[in-house]
């Protein structure tokens, strides 16, 4: 688990969570209040588990773009009549697939076994723990179909044409749905930072303003105007803000990460929020 931390986020997760409650205890221990505490903890726990997600969404992403390339390089071989197993080695030896290179050289290692009266099940292996080794959804929607239509006879050259084609339609329109809720983030952020400037300038003018009115009781109550300096408790109620504005920099950020990568891109959009908004009342003397 822990050498899988720095490449997966749900690894990362386990190994962050004993640390971050740690983090939280500390600080509450040393008077930064109950809520600030929890608050911090889960921003310790958030940013690491986000980074190693967004690292690992990006090397998934180079991996699908590639494996247009590589799925294009192999059609080419098998079209010129070399048989899938050998296809797959020149491509090894002669493309530069980026983030792919070390699985199709696995897979490369594997398929040379093919040559065996075995070879059916020898490829159907391999491109199994090649998929499993590319583990992105794409791979797994297109890749993991090829031994399935060599073994059921269907012609090489007439598979990997097919191929091409549905590893295309399927990366665009992942990038056109990503494409479109991206509007979904830009929403979640920008009412987020709305909030926040709205929560910092009402603490500012409207609960200064009893604070002003307070201190003229006195004066007030002498012409006739009767004014209760308790009606308003202002450190109370700008802490009331305060809980208030971070429990939506939360929903801001799950709603922005989930439409961004789901699960693991909410807990990061979520608690960068938070450290934000943290840092905003703490330097503005809200906090």
């Amino acid at each position: 688990m822990l050498t899988n931390a720095p490449r997966n986020p749900a690894d990362t997760a386990v190994v962050a969570a004993l640390p971050s409650v740690g983090v939280a205890c500390w600080l509450a221990a040393h008077e930064l209040g109950a809520v600030n505490a929890v608050l911090m903890g889960y921003v310790a726990f958030a940013l690491p588990v986000g980074a190693v997600a967004a690292r690992r969404a990006r090397i998934d992403d180079a991996k699908d773009r590639e494996l247009q390339a590589f799925v294009h390089a192999v059609a080419g071989h098998v079209g010129l009549g070399r048989p899938f197993g050998g296809a797959v080695s020149r491509v090894a030896r002669g493309v530069d697939l980026g983030a792919l290179n070390p699985d199709v050289d696995d897979l490369a290692v594997a398929l040379a076994a093919t040559t065996t009266p075995r070879a059916g099940g020898v490829r159907r292996a391999a491109l199994a723990g090649f998929v499993e080794r590319v583990d992105t959804q794409l791979a797994a929607q297109t890749v993991g179909l090829v031994s399935g239509a060599l073994d059921a006879g269907s012609d090489a050259d007439a598979t990997f044409e097919a191929l091409q084609s549905e590893v295309g339609r399927l990366y665009h329109e992942k990038r056109s749905v990503r494409s479109r809720l991206l509007v979904y983030v830009a929403v979640g952020w920008t009412t987020a930072l709305l909030v926040v400037g709205i929560t910092v300038a009402v603490s500012h003018t409207v609960l200064g303003s009893f604070t002003q009115l307070s201190a003229v009781s006195d004066a007030a109550s002498a012409g006739g105007l009767s004014i209760d300096p308790r009606a308003v408790d202002v450190a109370r109620d700008r802490f009331r803000f305060y809980v208030v504005t971070q429990a939506t920099m939360l929903a801001c950020g799950w709603f922005a990460g989930a439409a961004s990568r789901g699960r693991y891109s909410a807990v990061l959009h979520s608690g960068v929020l938070v450290a934000v908004a943290y840092a905003v009342f703490t330097g503005v003397g809200l906090g």
